[in-house]
Formats: structure tokens, sequence, C-alpha cells
């Protein structure tokens, strides 16, 4: 079953053939923002990310229902302003093992199992 076409789509409207760049490097089909009026190549996401992000006359009501809705959609993980601009990782991966700290803590002296069984493998 195809996907059904996305919302955004009622944003932009197809440029005429004749209006169309002629460079070699644009044969897909272009789109017109109808708020900014920049042309675009077919492309859904780059289309969310411009009315959402990029669009400076785009109505504020319009780019905050295409942040809500339809933004979510095109984004494996929330934008980094919701969480102050740096992703926040916290758990296990993050856990030195207890061989790094003792790599790197100069003071921590190896202790006699260790001595014993170098050479021996593990403990």
């Amino acid at each position: 079953m195809p996907k059904s076409p996305s919302e955004i789509w009622t944003h932009f409207e197809v440029v005429p053939k004749s209006e169309q760049a002629k460079n070699a490097h644009l044969q897909t089909d272009q789109y017109r923002c109808r708020y900014c009026r920049e042309v675009r190549a077919k492309n859904a996401s780059r289309f969310i990310n411009h009315i959402a992000r990029d669009c400076t006359k785009v109505p504020p009501a319009v780019a905050q229902e295409v942040r809500t809705r339809l933004y979510k959609q095109h984004r494996a993980t929330a934008p980094r302003e919701a969480y102050g601009g740096r992703p926040t990782r916290t758990g296990p991966e993050l856990q030195p093992t207890p061989a790094a700290f003792r790599h790197y803590q100069p003071s921590a002296q190896p202790t006699k199992s260790v001595i014993a069984n170098i050479g021996r493998g593990h403990p």
C-alpha cells in the first residue's frame, strides 16, 4: 500500500517547466514555497524543514502547526532545542569500567592478586 501524500504539499506549488532552471543537475520537478516563493527540488523532508525553520514569510501559526504535526514524523529524535541544544546521554554505556578507573587514577596501586595473576590470563 503506498504512503499517503504528506500535508506539506499544500504549502508548495509546482513550478511550470518553462520557468525552471536550465541547469543539467535540476532534472527533477521543482516546487515553489507559497509564502517566500523560494524554489526547491521535490523532497518532502526538506519542505517540512523549510516551513518549520527556514521560511521567513510563513505565518507563525502555520510554522507551529508544521512543527507539531509533521516535523516529529520525519525526525528520529527530538530537535536539539528540546533539550537545550546538546544531546544528553545517561546510562551504563557511559560508565567507565574498573580497568579504566585503575588506568586513569595514578594513585591507585595494583593489588597483590593482580600482580600474582600477571601472565595467567583472567584472574
